[in-house]
């Protein structure tokens, strides 16, 4: 497996994060707290599952609210992979798919693809940090051949579970040292009440006499059972004698015979003969079925009968089915183009209902009529404004000329009063204050002056009103002149208006809303004239890709009924393409499938030729010309072989029967006559023992009449029980016992080769990294040992700590490439070498570029130096990792 990319959502300090490995050895740089050991728990996680909440300090849930989990794809056994896992149950949900052939898989076929690694299994051999280089000094061969199991037996896991699950409950029954666990306690309390049991019957007096005798009974029967075990020793041997003595006749006839020796065929003579026919069974069986399967194929190499009408036509329906894309773009404008007549006739409708029937009977207007018009309204206000200005100067003056002839009318009786009044008062003063001459000079001054007084403004006042009468009529004269005047000019514009509004059939409304009307009326017309060229467009599309449509009736109508509307038919025309090209390319693969089996078929007819003509020489060369003399040969050898081992195994027998006895009997009769003689006295014997059995059994019930107080009644009574509970928790203790080590020796067997292989690629491994200073290594049952070159033997505890991380790293290195024939999984550092001074750090990655050849290596590091140990683009700075 080769991790390529990581995609974190959400993960510790990690969210919204890229992380690329390019590189078969990638350094991981990144100081402390950069996030490393995040980053590696959670590729773990990503492959093992998330931690549940027992363990919540190895979640990483993020603090920021992002998605909890990520995705990250990986190769392996030449196929691209994606995986995502997010919060979930059960270590999260997981999406799991196979990119290469483009199938969705599941949560247990990620299981099945890294079995039988699991977490554990993966933290103790492809993941390891510092801490974890102190393990080494836990070591020994009971560990090393555990973490082989797991690797080198299929479903060792359940098996090493089962172990694991037994050897916990036996130890939680009995341990040698142990005193908490049930058996050791009623062991020790057995002991107790058989000490008090013990003392409870030496209290009795008579019991020591009784006891002495049945002592005495006691070794006077087991005098009385040892002749009885001699006399059925001898009675055995008689038994035994009479049993085997037709076998020695038959050892003896076989003897006698010396029967020729037929021709051997040896056991791997068989299995070659087995090997070579099953071979020949299985290839006729596999070439059967391949061929099965290529008639299958061959059939389904066939086309429909629609397919075979699209095939007669093909170059066609290409051409037209080529053009489809440019008639759906038709279609389309076509509904555009339909869409926009109805939203101009929409318009056109709208401009009808506001203007009227005018509208549609105005023409627009040119500019310079515009123009004009504009130049004709301007000066039709211009002159009513000129017109209504006269008129009103006009009445003004008129006002004037009547208010002036009134005047004159009133002026003919005015007499002037100053002058008058100094008359009278020249009068007044000649007459009152002068004489004489002065007096009537006076006088007459006073008339004079009042005279002057009365006739004066009557002369003036007929002058003045004459003139100004005058005036104001020549002014209302020249007024209506420029009346008249501004009226024909009125008149000119109005008749001017007239012919353009006739000539624009604009007769029917104002002058004044011409000009305003002019942007409705070319709107007007542009629309008309936009609406007849969609209405030509909409006409020209419809009948082009009609057009288009009767050219499929080349198809057949029973393969492609084309109804309905313009789209429905498109949308038969894609079905039906879309069909003949799924057909298509479901006829491509069948006949590359074909192809492959017809290649297949021909191997395995070679191969059937092949093995035919080795087992026609594996025949010839031991002289037999078929199979079936080979069969009768191997049955003649098996059983002349069978009968020779049944004569080994009769000699077997004989051999442990005393020889002497076949001499000192001369046949079967003796030996008979011989074991009736021994048979009666065994039935004395036993006569007398029953007699002292019956004996030993009154004392005895003497003794436990003397031994019968409650206290000694209730001690036997637990002690029986107490015997039953051991005797049932030994029973469980030794099933469980004996059922642990056959599975050690089953799991050991299963995974047998794998310790020499490890043991040897670590030494090789532990020389690199100590430049060659030791070459040897050794697991004992408590620890491990080392040897250097000087040949002198070291224990584990007594390395440097260096060295002894060292043999680690050796360790763990030879355990990924052993078991890299199982499971490749990518080998994970975690700043494992800081310990190391230059110079093993650069043994150590010496050795790593190595593995990399096979292996892909990621090494998290806070160390600066280490990145020139590797090329620039083999190291990954965390601190530049891309965010999405």
């Amino acid at each position: 497996m080769r991790i390529n990319q990581l995609t974190i959502y959400g993960f510790g300090k990690f969210h919204d994060t890229q992380v690329q490995f390019d590189a078969q050895l990638q350094v991981i740089y990144g100081p402390n707290e950069a996030g490393k050991t995040t980053l590696v728990a959670f590729i773990t996680s990503m492959l093992f599952g998330f931690a549940t909440a027992k363990h919540k300090y190895a979640m990483y849930h993020p603090k920021n609210g992002a998605t909890y989990g990520g995705e990250m794809t990986f190769s392996h056994k030449g196929h691209d992979y994606w995986l995502k896992r997010v919060d979930g149950t059960h270590g999260g949900d997981v999406t799991f798919r196979d990119t290469t052939t483009d199938t969705d898989l599941t949560k247990a076929d990620l299981a099945t693809m890294l079995r039988p690694v699991d977490r554990e299994l993966f933290s103790q051999i492809y993941q390891f940090s510092a801490q974890n280089l102190q393990a080494v000094f836990n070591l020994d061969r009971f560990a090393l051949i555990q973490r082989i199991q797991r690797i080198g037996a299929i479903g060792s896991d359940d098996w090493i579970t089962l172990n694991q699950r037994l050897r916990k409950e036996a130890d939680m029954i009995y341990k040698p040292r142990g005193r908490k666990q049930p058996l050791s306690e009623k062991l020790r309390e057995y002991d107790d009440l058989t000490a008090r049991v013990t003392a409870a019957k030496a209290d009795y007096p008579k019991y020591q006499d009784l006891q002495t005798k049945t002592s005495e009974m006691t070794a006077t029967l087991a005098a009385t059972q040892q002749t009885i075990t001699t006399q059925r020793s001898a009675l055995n041997q008689l038994d035994q004698l009479l049993q085997v003595y037709p076998y020695y006749q038959e050892y003896q006839a076989f003897q006698a015979e010396n029967a020729t020796v037929p021709q051997t065929v040896s056991t791997q003579d068989w299995e070659t003969f087995t090997t070579l026919t099953t071979q020949q069974h299985q290839v006729a069986s596999s070439l059967e079925t391949e061929t099965k399967q290529l008639t299958t194929q061959q059939a389904a190499t066939q086309p429909t009968p629609a397919q075979q009408a699209y095939q007669a036509h093909k170059t066609t329906i290409d051409q037209l089915g080529a053009e489809l894309p440019k008639r759906q773009q038709q279609y389309r404008d076509q509904q555009l183009a339909d869409q926009a007549l109805t939203a101009d006739a929409t318009t056109l409708d709208g401009l009808r209902a506001q203007y009227g029937a005018q509208l549609m009977q105005s023409q627009p207007m040119r500019a310079s009529d515009q123009e004009t018009v504009a130049q004709l309204l301007a000066q039709q206000r211009q002159l009513n404004a000129t017109q209504t200005a006269i008129t009103d100067q006009r009445h003004q003056l008129a006002d004037q000329l009547n208010a002036a002839e009134q005047a004159d009318n009133d002026a003919g009786s005015g007499i002037s009063v100053t002058w008058l009044a100094a008359g009278i008062a020249v009068v007044v003063l000649a007459v009152f204050f002068l004489s004489g001459v002065l007096r009537s000079v006076g006088g007459a001054l006073g008339v004079i002056v009042a005279a002057y007084g009365i006739f004066k403004p009557m002369l003036n006042n007929s002058n003045a009103s004459a003139s100004r009468t005058d005036l104001l009529s020549e002014q209302i004269d020249k007024l209506n002149q420029q009346l008249k005047t501004v009226n024909a000019q009125l008149t000119d514009a109005s008749g001017r208006l007239e012919t353009i509004g006739a000539q624009y059939h604009l007769t029917g409304m104002p002058a004044t809303e011409w000009l305003d009307l002019q942007p409705v009326l070319k709107q007007y017309g542009v629309l008309m004239a936009q609406s007849a060229t969609d209405q030509q467009r909409l006409l020209d599309l419809e009948q082009r890709l009609d057009a288009y449509l009767t050219q499929w009736q080349v198809v057949g109508r029973e393969w492609l009924q084309l109804t309905g509307s313009q789209s429905e038919k498109i949308a038969a025309i894609q079905q039906y393409l879309s069909a003949r090209h799924d057909e298509t390319q479901q006829q491509q693969l069948a006949l590359q499938q074909q192809q492959h089996s017809e290649q297949r078929v021909a191997d395995l007819t070679n191969q059937s030729k092949r093995v035919s003509q080795q087992l026609t020489t594996f025949l010839t060369a031991r002289h037999l010309k078929d199979s079936e003399a080979f069969q009768a040969a191997y049955e003649t050898s098996q059983s002349f072989q069978q009968h020779r081992a049944h004569i080994d195994l009769i000699k077997n027998q004989l051999e442990r029967v005393d020889s002497d006895l076949f001499k000192r009997y001369p046949d079967q009769a003796a030996i008979t006559k011989a074991k009736a003689t021994l048979t009666s006295q065994l039935a004395k014997t036993r006569a007398d023992q029953a007699a002292q059995l019956k004996q030993h059994s009154q004392l005895t019930y003497d003794m436990q009449q003397l031994a019968s107080s409650d206290t000694y009644q209730h001690l036997l009574q637990r002690q029986a029980a107490l015997e039953a509970e051991i005797t049932e928790m030994t029973d469980t203790w030794l099933s469980k016992t004996l059922l642990i080590k056959w599975i050690d020796q089953t799991l050991i067997h299963a995974s047998q080769g794998r310790q020499p292989q490890i043991m040897a690629a670590a030494t090789d491994y532990f020389a690199v990294l100590t430049g060659q200073r030791f070459h040897k290594i050794t697991f004992t049952d408590t620890t491990v040992t080392v040897e250097d070159t000087a040949q002198t033997t070291y224990d584990v505890g007594e390395l440097s700590q260096g060295t002894a991380e060292q043999l680690y790293v050796a360790l763990r290195f030879a355990f990924t490439k052993v078991m890299a024939d199982d499971i490749e999984l990518p080998i994970i550092i975690d700043d494992s070498f800081v310990n190391f001074d230059r110079d093993r750090t650069a043994n150590a990655f010496a050795l790593l570029k190595q593995l990399q050849q096979t292996t892909q290596i990621l090494y998290f590091t806070a160390d600066r130096y280490n990145r020139d140990l590797v090329a620039p683009e083999q190291c990954l700075n965390l601190a530049q990792v891309a965010v999405k």
